[in-house]
């Protein structure tokens, strides 16, 4: 199932990530800016994705529903995910090191027409970084800080 709880200890990333797809969700439909658009959201309804956290605390399945090969399906489906994040993650960390080359500085403005994508993910890695700081779930790792303050 794509019921992943807001606090998953075996993920937290995945429960942060998670919650930050149903935010931008619910943007999306309401017409206002998200990093959500019509093919991510079927991405995700493809795999059953739930966006309702309610809803999705309210259908955790008991132990022994699912067979030993759909978790190992699961785990691995989990962790291609976090390959991909990774790999957007340093595609966009190189992006914010041309900027720096190219502007000499690293306060990306919010609305830069360059490359909006990195206004926006900058953005969520000021977010990221001030949950990880306070102890919420975040994407944030000690790895990315100390790149990040390079």
């Amino acid at each position: 199932h794509a019921r992943v709880p807001w606090k998953c200890s075996q993920n937290p990333t995945l429960s942060y990530w998670v919650d930050n797809q149903r935010r931008s969700h619910k943007k999306f439909k309401s017409g206002k800016s998200s990093g959500m658009t019509e093919v991510r959201a079927e991405l995700l309804n493809k795999i059953g994705f739930e966006w309702d956290k309610r809803k999705s605390l309210n259908r955790v399945s008991s132990p022994g529903n699912e067979t030993q090969e759909q978790e190992h399906e699961s785990f691995d489906a989990a962790s291609r995910n976090q390959e991909k994040n990774q790999e957007r993650w340093d595609k966009h960390y190189s992006e914010l090191v041309n900027y720096v080359e190219r502007f000499g500085h690293a306060r990306v403005p919010w609305k830069c027409s360059q490359n909006p994508t990195l206004s926006y993910w900058v953005d969520n890695q000021r977010r990221s970084h001030k949950r990880f700081q306070s102890g919420k779930p975040s994407g944030m790792t000690e790895n990315r800080i100390e790149l990040l303050n390079k």
